[in-house]
């Protein structure tokens, strides 16, 4: 299905982890497309990822989170550990002009991705966030 967030969160997971450290993932599954999403960077200690706040990065935020969170429409805002960083993206000089309303990944995420891989500190692309979207994630339990 091209448009599940929690089967692209999954597959990401599986894969990220296997690229050289400081690798720029971009990652765009992104069905809220044109709505109020926000688009964001986050810096982890090995990685950094371009993508929509929709939960298509909750298995990367699994492994790095801190434990505070508030629950907001069946979806976690969760607050990043130290050592991590989030930006929302909001400067338009650094998109593809004009912006489609529906093609966001060419015209908003890759040119972000493209200028952090030249060098560009991601806080140039925005405003600095403490917490981005999680899904709930399945656990396995003993029945």
């Amino acid at each position: 299905n091209p448009q599940n967030i929690p089967q692209a969160a999954f597959v990401l997971s599986t894969a990220y982890q296997f690229f050289p450290e400081k690798t720029i993932h971009l990652v765009v599954v992104d069905p809220g497309v044109g709505t109020e999403r926000r688009a964001i960077i986050l810096r982890t200690p090995s990685a950094d990822f371009v993508a929509p706040d929709n939960g298509v990065l909750s298995y990367v935020l699994q492994q790095c989170k801190s434990v505070k969170g508030r629950l907001i429409n069946n979806r976690q805002q969760v607050e990043l550990k130290p050592g991590m960083e989030a930006v929302t993206i909001t400067k338009p000089q650094f998109w593809r002009s004009p912006v489609s309303p529906t093609f966001h990944g060419r015209d908003i995420f890759a040119p972000v991705a493209a200028r952090l891989s030249l060098g560009f500190p991601p806080i140039d692309f925005g405003e600095a966030i403490t917490s981005v979207t999680m899904l709930p994630l399945p656990h396995p339990y003993q029945a």
